[in-house]
């Protein structure tokens, strides 16, 4: 037996009163080491896997460390440092974290609760968080795009790494569980993230653009729960609820008129108008353009694929909103509207706008446009 479960044996001994939970999870650990050498060979790397993650454990009971820390819970403003997408001051402050919500339909029957942690929404962009709570420990969750040989980190729990996601729920004595949210805020996509908190809790992270185009205030969060090995949709526990989001802060119209489009007439695409928006968050852009009478087929196919960008005082685009973003919609009269999303910045008197091929990266020539 090494030094190492020679240490786990003499802490699940020691006459010092440990938290259940933390003399459960020694002893695990120490079963789990001990199975696994019982194993074939081939499987000497998943047993340092093992060990390596309760050495944490075991150091911790060493120095003699509180086992017993607070939860730190995961608010939009880690998601934005993690990113290193530093928000302006003032769309910080517009982060609601007391949100009004309905209870699930079923809530009777369901297996987890789920709770709206906090929102930041200036009419244009969404970015909400939600937690979602086992109501039974026995259970771990995971979102519906993991499996169970996924690596663990893919659930990005701190300070857990080196084992897959079933390697990591068998040491914990869980049961996994799938659990999904979704809430339509109206636009083209919406991006997800996720995370797994020491105390169980799951958090999801998404966000958006405002499809809808106005301030809508209520949305529903459908929910879906479900065990790995499903044999039919009826073991699925589908439920749903509302919750309340306020649009906060203003949306300002910076005034730009078109100087120099012969870039885009040379390519037989007629610029009608450029909008732009600046709200605390970010500068919101849409360019409204149409094809030239009798450009060819292979032209617009060709120009399908080119995308407006404006540029900053180095010469590259600025930097997109940390969802990124922008899409390309036809219009009810055969027109177009390309939207770009940006980070806020200071806008100069002159704006170029780059006329570029987003797959070769050519670029077609510049847009000029000029402040009011």
């Amino acid at each position: 037996m090494s030094q190492f479960e020679d240490r786990i044996q003499n802490i699940l001994k020691e006459e010092v009163e440990l938290p259940e939970v933390v003399s459960d999870k020694a002893g695990q650990a120490f079963l789990q080491i001990q199975q696994r050498k019982a194993e074939s060979k081939q499987k000497h790397t998943g047993i340092r896997n093992v060990k390596a993650a309760v050495i944490a454990l075991v150091i911790i009971l060493s120095v003699g460390t509180p086992v017993a820390a607070a939860v730190k819970h995961f608010g939009l403003m880690d998601y934005f440092n993690q990113r290193e997408n530093n928000i302006p001051q003032e769309a910080a402050t517009m982060i609601v974290d007391n949100v009004e919500q309905e209870q699930l339909a079923n809530e009777e029957s369901s297996l987890v609760d789920f709770k709206i942690r906090e929102y930041l929404y200036d009419v244009n962009q969404i970015y909400f968080v939600i937690e979602a709570k086992p109501t039974d420990e026995k259970y771990m969750l995971i979102p519906q795009w993991s499996e169970e040989g996924d690596p663990v980190e893919d659930l990005q729990i701190e300070g857990v790494s080196g084992m897959s996601i079933a390697e990591y729920a068998q040491l914990q004595g869980k049961e996994l569980l799938h659990a999904s949210v979704y809430v339509d805020i109206g636009g083209g996509s919406q991006s997800y993230d996720y995370r797994l908190e020491d105390d169980g809790t799951a958090v999801y992270i998404i966000s958006g653009y405002n499809g809808v185009g106005t301030a809508q205030t209520e949305f529903t969060c459908d929910t879906c729960v479900y065990p790995l090995h499903i044999e039919s949709d009826e073991e699925m526990i589908r439920d749903s609820f509302t919750f309340q989001m306020e649009a906060t802060g203003s949306q300002t119209t910076l005034s730009y008129v078109l100087t120099d489009i012969q870039a885009a007439k040379a390519l037989g695409i007629i610029l009608d108008d450029v909008l732009i928006t600046e709200t605390e968050l970010e500068i919101h852009v849409e360019f409204l353009y149409h094809y030239a009478d009798g450009l060819s087929k292979e032209d617009i196919k060709r120009n399908d694929d080119i995308a407006f960008q404006i540029l900053g005082d180095d010469g590259d685009e600025l930097e997109a909103t940390l969802n990124n973003a922008g899409w390309t919609e036809m219009l009810e009269d055969g027109s177009f509207k390309e939207v770009r999303n940006y980070e806020k910045t200071s806008l100069p008197e002159e704006l170029t706008i780059r006329l570029r091929d987003v797959f070769e990266k050519e670029s077609y020539g510049t847009i000029k446009m000029i402040k009011e």
